[in-house]
C-alpha cells in the first residue's frame, strides 16, 4: 500500500479532494521547475520568491506581467502550505470576479461529542482561518469551488508569460 492509499484508507473523505489537491501541487511544481530553469542561469544561489523578474531576463516585461509573476509566487506558496483561506485572497486579487459559492460549513464538536455539533451554529469555511480553525474544510470547499482549477490556471499562465520572456531574451535583436 503506498503512502497516498494509506492517506485515503485512513481518511476516506481525502479521496473527495485530493486528486484535485495534487493537480494544483503538480502545477506549482512545473512552475517552480520552469522559473528554477531560467532563473539558474543567471542566479543559481537565489530562491524563487518575490519579484522574479529581477531574477528571470524578462526583456520588455509589463508592469501588469510583473504582477501576476508574484501572485504565481503567492498562490503557489499558499497551496503548498495549505493556507487555502489566503491562497483565496490571491485568487480574488488575480481575478477580482472569482467568487466561490460558500459551500462548505464548520461545525464545533467540542468535547468530540457529535450531539455538539447538531446545536451548534454551522459557520461557513470561508469565514475561518485555516491556520487557526484547520484546512480540513478548507481542502473541501476548495475542490468543491474550483480553487484548485484556478490556481492550475494562474500558475500556467504565469510560467507562459516567464517563457515568452525568457524566449524573447535569448533571441537576437532585429
Amino acid at each position: 500500500m503506498t503512502a497516498r492509499d494509506e492517506l485515503i484508507y485512513g481518511s476516506p473523505v481525502l479521496a473527495t479532494f485530493l486528486a484535485r489537491w495534487e493537480a494544483a501541487a503538480s502545477a506549482c511544481a512545473r512552475f517552480e521547475f520552469g522559473i528554477r530553469i531560467q532563473v539558474g542561469v543567471a542566479h543559481p544561489r537565489e530562491s524563487v520568491r518575490g519579484n522574479l523578474s529581477s531574477l528571470i531576463p524578462l526583456t520588455s516585461c509589463t508592469e501588469p506581467e510583473q504582477a501576476r509573476l508574484t501572485l504565481c509566487t503567492r498562490a503557489r506558496n499558499k497551496l503548498l502550505h495549505c493556507e487555502l483561506d489566503k491562497l483565496l485572497e490571491v485568487l480574488q486579487e488575480a481575478d477580482p470576479t472569482f467568487t466561490p459559492p460558500r459551500l462548505t460549513k464548520r461545525v464545533a464538536i467540542g468535547d468530540g461529542k457529535i450531539g455538539d455539533a447538531l446545536t451548534s451554529d454551522p459557520v461557513d469555511v470561508q469565514d475561518t482561518v485555516s491556520r487557526d480553525e484547520g484546512f480540513f474544510g478548507w481542502l473541501l470547499e476548495a475542490a468543491q469551488t474550483g480553487m484548485f482549477e484556478r490556481t492550475v490556471e494562474l500558475l500556467d499562465e504565469g510560467l507562459s508569460i516567464a517563457n515568452a520572456r525568457h524566449t524573447a531574451a535569448q533571441s537576437p535583436a532585429p
